[in-house]
């Protein structure tokens, strides 16, 4: 599903920046729905013999075969995206509930550790001039940072969030959210249907900020 989204996100890039003259000459031609329709389907119907028509005849076909290769690309981008963003809320709940789970399991495996840096305060073998810095890689030596942090939060009967791991996850896939989805959403048009006009505006909002970083 991604090497087609990927595929279609091409497609659309290559016909985007045509599209407003595409549009505008087909409202010029006032052509029906059924006519434009017919006319787009006789490229895939005659394709390579289609040179063997009137300069004129081909440009119209063309020209409707385009108009609905556009919209037929952006009802792909749209539906792909839906279905990647669902796929990927789906696995970010999975793994974070998982690494919830994990992550209190590993805090009550290393609470034996825990005696070890403790120990550390006490320990008459380090130097009091000694640095801070030293010591804090003598601990990290036993655990590491991540797991000093949840065993402190399993001792104080406190556990990170599902939303912490599922935000991890979401800083896990960086690359497929800004080489694909990113691009997928600033190209989709969103319309105002009654009762949408507030989600639309906010979600054009959120598209302008995002192209002006």
């Amino acid at each position: 599903m991604v090497t087609e989204l990927k595929k279609e996100l091409t497609v659309y890039h290559q016909l985007q920046p045509y599209t407003r003259q595409i549009d505008d000459a087909v409202k010029d031609l006032a052509l029906s729905s059924k006519n434009l329709q017919h006319f787009g389907e006789m490229v895939d119907y005659y394709g390579s013999k289609l040179k063997r028509f009137k300069r004129p005849q081909q440009h119209l076909w063309l020209l409707c075969f385009l108009t609905q290769r556009i919209r037929q690309s952006l009802e792909r981008l749209a539906d792909g995206f839906i279905h990647h963003i669902r796929k990927q809320q789906e696995a970010a709940h999975a793994f974070a509930q998982q690494a919830v789970f994990d992550s209190w399991r590993s805090a009550a495996d290393n609470v034996t550790k825990a005696a070890e840096l403790l120990y550390l305060f006490v320990d008459d073998s380090i130097d009091d001039n000694q640095p801070f810095a030293t010591v804090r890689q003598q601990a990290l030596s036993v655990m590491n940072n991540q797991d000093i942090e949840t065993l402190c939060l399993y001792l104080k009967k406190q556990k990170r969030t599902v939303e912490e791991y599922q935000w991890q996850y979401y800083d896990d896939q960086n690359r497929l959210i800004e080489q694909l989805l990113r691009p997928v959403f600033l190209y989709l048009e969103c319309q105002a249907g009654k009762g949408s006009e507030v989600l639309v505006t906010q979600t054009q909002n959120h598209k302008n900020r995002t192209i002006s970083r």
